[in-house]
């Protein structure tokens, strides 16, 4: 008989840890599509002076290596996304644009954060191609780039870490971890292990 009350008990438990559950993810949803609402009714607002990255071409190594033709690809497609607009937008929801600047510059900022996406995809890989010839100053030069842009590609961090580790620049290091501390990205707690990996 006790056990069949404590199973009783432990049903009742359970439908009613079940009925808030389903409660509060009714909430949350409502309170989603409120927002959302909310947000596509936000007319446009002005977008020109957002924090676009500039990409200045006489900072950046570029012809380090003419003769290479990953390089040149690297540095081509670099020269051409440097005629466009960025923008760092990681983080924010398409919701949470919309609320900021407005539903109808939603397409506008999503473009500019794909090209911001292809551009530190471009970084990571023209840095690990300067450091694989031995052009090292080169490649830190590039790196360092694109994580003061907010990139949150691990390998990044980690090529950029080793190459202070070599010169046992441990100055450099330390601000690399700080900058990886300050991302809003969910890669981060993994750059930072991995960094801290690498200094220890």
């Amino acid at each position: 008989m006790y056990l069949f009350l404590m199973f009783v008990v432990f049903l009742i438990w359970l439908n009613l840890k079940r009925m808030h559950t389903e409660k509060l993810e009714r909430e949350e949803q409502e309170a989603f599509w409120r927002k959302e609402e909310e947000a596509n009714a936000t007319r446009r607002k002005d977008i020109s002076m957002l924090p676009y990255v500039r990409i200045s071409l006489n900072q950046l190594p570029f012809g380090a290596c003419p003769t290479d033709e990953a390089l040149c690809q690297c540095e081509a497609e670099i020269r051409e996304l440097a005629q466009t607009k960025i923008l760092n937008l990681s983080g924010k929801t398409n919701t949470d644009l919309k609320a900021a600047y407005g539903a109808p510059n939603l397409t506008i900022l999503s473009d500019c954060d794909q090209r911001f996406t292809e551009l530190i995809r471009l970084m990571q890989k023209w840095g690990q191609r300067l450091y694989d010839l031995f052009l090292t100053e080169e490649a830190a030069l590039v790196l360092s780039q694109a994580v003061e842009w907010g990139s949150d590609i691990k390998n990044s961090y980690l090529l950029l870490g080793r190459i202070y580790k070599e010169k046992q620049d441990t100055a450099s290091l330390a601000r690399l971890t700080h900058q990886a501390e300050n991302l809003d990205s969910p890669r981060k707690d993994s750059i930072l292990r991995s960094l801290k990996e690498l200094a220890a």
